[in-house]
């Protein structure tokens, strides 16, 4: 057989090989957690953060949601909460007060408390779930603040 007659005949079935492996590896490995399908940043605040926090870090809860990072100071002095439960994401972003333009939902004696960043971008978060973490959070500020 011809080199050229090797190739018509090996690639149809190093392809085949290639993708059997692919679904064999697939069936080997455990499934995702339903925290792992939402974005997670590596960053994580420093001390003068977990300490307006309460010491509140990746992994803790708060009111029922995961923490999955903290992250910040920012330029503007914000830090960003996200927060993850089930196959949700969200964002608390701590900002200083009056360093928005915004009118923040709720408001400690120096901070202003937003939410956003929701995944997936089509999900809505109910009117409960930002009531809930914002105070929750506001309270851990207003204790260290």
């Amino acid at each position: 057989m011809s080199d050229a007659g090797r190739l018509v005949v090996l690639g149809p079935l190093l392809a085949a090989l290639v993708a059997a492996s692919g679904i064999a590896w697939g069936l080997v490995q455990p499934p995702p957690r339903s925290d792992d399908a939402v974005p997670q940043r590596a960053t994580e605040g420093g001390p003068e953060v977990r300490a307006l926090l309460g010491g509140l870090s990746r992994g803790d809860t708060l009111v029922g949601w995961r923490v999955t990072a903290i992250s910040g100071p920012d330029a503007r002095g914000t830090i960003r909460i996200e927060l993850s439960h089930r196959q949700l994401a969200f964002s608390l972003l701590l900002s200083p007060k009056g360093a928005q333009p915004e009118q923040a939902p709720v408001q400690t004696e120096h901070w202003s408390i937003f939410y956003g960043h929701v995944f997936p971008p089509e999900a809505v978060l109910s009117a409960n779930v930002i009531r809930a973490t914002t105070n929750g959070l506001a309270n851990r500020v207003r204790e260290h603040e």
